[in-house]
C-alpha cells in the first residue's frame, strides 16, 4: 500500500464520491516508486462497495479527468491480460492528459458499448491479476486479504521476430484510447494485415483525425468500422470539418465540382446557384464525396 498515495487521493477535489472511492482503492494498491497497480475489478468492487458497472464507469471518468492512466497487457496469443493503472499525481501532467483526451474525443463513455460481461471472469475484461503493489513505505496493504493471483504479469524475456505489419499494427492499437478499443484484437489485426502498406500508413496517420471527427458528431469512434470501411482514405487529404463534424467543401477543393454536379442532378440549376451565389460559397456535408448514384457531371 502507498500511504502517501491514499492520503493524496483523500485531498483531491473530486466532484463524485464514487470517483474518489475508486481512486482511493487504486491508490491502496499503488507501487510507491511507479504509481502503478493492477487490482482486478472484483477487488475494487469490494473495496469501494460498488457494482462492476459502476466501478468501470468511475474508472473511465478518472481517466478522462487525468487522475489515472490505463493500459492493457497482452499475452503472445493476443489475449488481453491485466489492466495496469498508473496514478497521476502531477497536476501539470494531469492537465496535459485531460487536454489530450479532449482532443482525441475520449469522454462521454455512456455512448460507448460496454465491454462488461457479467458471466465472464474478471481477468477476461479488466485484468487477470489481483495483487497489491508495493507501498510507499514498503509496508503491507491496509486490506491484508489478497486474491489468488497477486503478482504482475511476468516479463517476456524472449520475443519472436515481429514483422513490419505487426509492428505497424502495434503502433496503431496502442495509440487508440484503451476504453475505445474493441474486445477482439485478433480480428482488428486481421483487417489491418490485409491492407496495403500504403493504406496501413494512412490508417495510422488519420486515426486521430477520425476520433476528433466522431467526437464532433458525438459518436464513439469505431475501430473496426474505421479499418473495414477504409474511412482513413476519405480523411487522407480531406477537407476541414466544423464543430458538428460536417465537411466544409469550398470552391478550391477537388470535391467541389462533384458536389455541384450532384446538387444539379437532384435540385436543378437553381440548387447550384443558391450555393455559388453566396459571398463565400460553401457546402456542408457528412461525407467527403457525393453518392455516385446521384452524381452527375458538373
Amino acid at each position: 500500500m502507498s500511504i502517501q498515495a491514499v492520503a493524496w487521493a483523500l485531498e483531491q477535489d473530486i466532484p463524485s464520491a464514487g470517483m474518489k472511492l475508486v481512486l482511493i482503492s487504486l491508490c491502496n494498491h499503488a507501487n510507491h516508486k511507479t504509481g502503478e497497480c493492477w487490482p482486478s475489478i472484483a477487488t475494487v468492487e469490494r473495496e469501494a462497495s460498488m457494482t462492476r458497472r459502476t466501478v468501470q464507469r468511475n474508472i473511465a471518468l478518472l481517466i478522462d479527468a487525468g487522475f489515472i492512466e490505463a493500459r492493457a497487457d497482452f499475452a503472445e496469443s493476443g489475449r488481453q491480460g491485466a489492466n495496469v493503472y498508473r496514478i497521476i499525481s502531477d497536476p501539470v501532467e494531469r492537465g496535459a492528459l485531460t487536454a489530450n483526451h479532449k482532443m482525441l474525443g475520449v469522454g462521454c463513455h455512456s455512448d460507448i458499448p460496454s465491454r462488461d460481461d457479467e458471466n465472464a471472469s474478471d481477468g477476461a475484461l479488466e485484468g487477470v491479476t489481483d495483487g497489491a503493489g508495493e507501498g510507499a513505505t514498503g509496508g503491507a496493504p491496509i486490506n491484508h486479504q489478497k486474491e489468488p493471483s497477486e503478482e504482475p504479469p511476468p516479463p517476456i524475456t524472449e520475443a519472436a521476430p515481429v514483422t513490419k505489419w505487426e509492428g505497424d499494427f502495434s503502433i496503431f492499437w496502442d495509440e487508440w484510447p484503451i476504453l475505445l478499443r474493441p474486445d477482439n484484437r485478433h480480428h482488428c489485426a486481421g483487417i489491418f494485415r490485409n491492407l496495403s502498406e500504403e493504406a496501413r500508413a494512412a490508417a495510422i496517420a488519420q486515426a486521430g483525425t477520425y476520433r476528433k471527427l466522431m467526437a464532433c458528431r458525438k459518436k464513439p469512434p469505431r475501430l473496426v468500422t474505421y479499418l473495414s470501411e477504409r474511412i482513413f482514405a476519405e480523411l487522407d487529404g480531406g477537407p476541414q470539418f466544423d464543430t458538428d463534424g460536417d465537411f466544409l467543401i469550398t470552391p478550391d477543393r477537388p470535391e467541389w465540382s462533384s458536389w455541384l454536379g450532384s446538387i444539379r442532378s437532384r435540385f436543378g440549376e437553381s440548387g447550384v446557384q443558391s450555393i455559388v451565389r453566396k459571398e463565400k460559397p460553401l457546402y456542408r456535408t457528412k461525407t467527403r464525396w457525393p453518392d455516385p448514384k446521384t452524381q452527375a457531371a458538373a
